[in-house]
Formats: structure tokens, sequence, C-alpha cells
């Protein structure tokens, strides 16, 4: 039979090669290990210790920090090849979203829906820079090019839109007779530029910083998103164009 002994905290009978306590999850000396606590007078149970932690609560949240650091790192280091830094020396997780031209004549009336119209994360929208009103010119809005979002002639831009509604987080759908995009959850609309229309959302959808690279595709910076523009700074007068879809 193997030799035992008691921990010296809770009295456990444990093999005399633990090294932790299978009861309360004290550590156990390797050599000379100390007579179980006095039960007290007899007949008082003796009451073992509640805490089952092994690992000190500032070491578990280091350790969990560091495992979270080191996942975001591989995400954005991948591979072991280092991404693009932009200017701020943040990493740049680019989306190659297709040849420029192609993306701005397929979203000439609705937006290109990726990754596909059914499971949509994200929209390219063509907007006019040319575009003014009362609140404000969309050049300045949405350009310069090569800042936000670029623009490819004076009357044709591409913006790429983030679908989760910045009021819950539910996918927000394209509704092809409306021609706004319409939430499921909480009906908040917003116009084909991603402008708020309605509903109770807080903001127009939020964006991402995009560009065109000399081979001509547009990617989008999924690690700089843009803070959708607030209720009443909306540039596009657009009404509904149709029946609503939600």
């Amino acid at each position: 039979m193997d030799e035992t002994r008691n921990c010296g905290t809770c009295g456990y009978n444990l093999p005399m090669v633990a090294r932790y306590c299978g009861r309360c999850g004290a550590p156990v000396a390797a050599e000379n290990p100390p007579e179980p606590a006095d039960p007290g007078p007899a007949g008082t149970p003796h009451v073992a210790s509640t805490s089952r932690s092994r690992v000190p609560r500032r070491e578990l949240l280091t350790g969990v920090g560091g495992l979270v650091v080191g996942l975001l790192a591989a995400g954005w280091w991948g591979r072991g090849r280092p991404q693009e830094l932009d200017e701020h020396g943040l990493p740049v997780a680019d989306l190659d979203l297709g040849d420029a031209e192609q993306l701005a004549e397929q979203a000439a009336r609705d937006p290109v829906l990726y990754p596909d119209d059914h499971n949509a994360r994200l929209a390219v929208l063509r907007w006019e820079p040319s575009l003014t009103s009362a609140r404000g010119s969309a050049l300045e809005r949405y350009g310069p090019d090569g800042e936000d979002h670029p623009v490819l002639t004076e009357a044709i831009g591409l913006m790429v839109v983030a679908l989760p509604s910045p009021h819950c987080g539910c996918l927000v759908g394209w509704c092809t007779s409306s021609r706004w995009f319409e939430g499921q959850c909480h009906g908040s609309r917003f116009n084909r530029w991603g402008e708020w229309t309605g509903g109770p959302a807080p903001r127009g959808l939020d964006r991402y910083r995009s560009r065109i690279r000399p081979d001509g595709h547009l990617v989008a910076s999924l690690t700089r998103p843009i803070i959708g523009v607030p209720r009443d700074s909306y540039l596009l007068e657009q009404a509904p164009e149709g029946p609503a879809c939600v």
C-alpha cells in the first residue's frame, strides 16, 4: 500500500507524492509535512477552508492579461511576419474588397455586401463627393482621398460601412425596395450612405477607413473604425423609395 500523509490545512488524507491537497487545494510540503490543524475540543467538528484558489489573484489576472495580449499579437503579426503599421504605430488589418472601379459600377444603385448578401458584415457604398447641403460638404465630411474614404471622380466616391447596428449590435440589412438599411431587432433605419434616418440608433452606421492601392483594389483598414455621424449631421436627403422590408 502506498504511504500517505495528511494535509496540514484541512487534515485530508493524501498520497505522499501529492503536491496539492485534493480537498482544499493547499500546497503540501515535499518533506516533513506539518501535523493537521487542531480540530478543537471534542465534539466540535472541524471546518475545512472553503478557498480553492491555487494561484494568487494578482498572478491569475496577470496570466490572463498576458494570454489576451499574446492572442492579439498573434492575430496582428501572424505567421511570424510583421504587418504594416500606420502613422500611429497600430497594426493595419487590410481587407481586400476587389477592384475599385468594378465596385463603383456594382454599387451604382445598391451597395455591395460582404462577404455575401445573406451573411453581410460590411457594405461598400457609393457616395457623391460633389454633394453639398446646409449641413456641409460631402467631400469635407467623408474625404479627402487617402484619409477616410477614397474619391474616384468628382461624382463618385467609395465608402465601407460596418453593418452591426450602433444601437444594439444586431446586423442591419439592405432593403432593395426602400433603398435604406433597416435594423431587424429594433427598427433603426439608415439611408444609402449609412446615415441615420429613424429608430433608436444614436448615430449613423460606423465605418472603416479605406483607400485604393496602387493595383486599383479597394482595401478597408479593419483596425481603424470611424464612429458614425450624429443623427442631426446627415447630408443625404433621401426619402424611402419604396415599402420598408422590416
